[in-house]
């Protein structure tokens, strides 16, 4: 242990599954931007419901036009921006 390891504080963060599905790694998925985590890393979900949620404590502080995409920052400022939401967009729009 150095002498300033004592200022580093280790975090932890705990996340929720945001809906109910099949986890498929990253690497895995169709789209090569995402497979290639050209925008980060993360993980891909084959949902079996309909009900999205957020995995963390947080405000959703963007939308975009099509609703395809969500972001979601937690209290602790990580955003996590939800992806592929074509299917949500479409029931959103038909509630709306």
């Amino acid at each position: 242990m150095g002498l300033f390891d004592v200022f580093k504080k280790k975090k932890s963060l705990e996340f929720r599954a945001p809906i109910s599905g099949a986890v498929v790694p990253l690497d895995q998925v169709p789209d090569p931007v995402f497979a290639r985590k050209m925008v980060g890393d993360g993980i891909s979900i084959d949902p079996l419901g309909n009900l999205l949620v957020s995995p963390v404590a947080g405000e959703v502080v963007d939308v975009q036009p099509s609703a395809h995409a969500i972001t979601v920052r937690s209290d602790d400022g990580l955003e996590i921006e939800f992806e592929g939401l074509q299917g949500f967009a479409e029931e959103a729009r038909q509630r709306w």
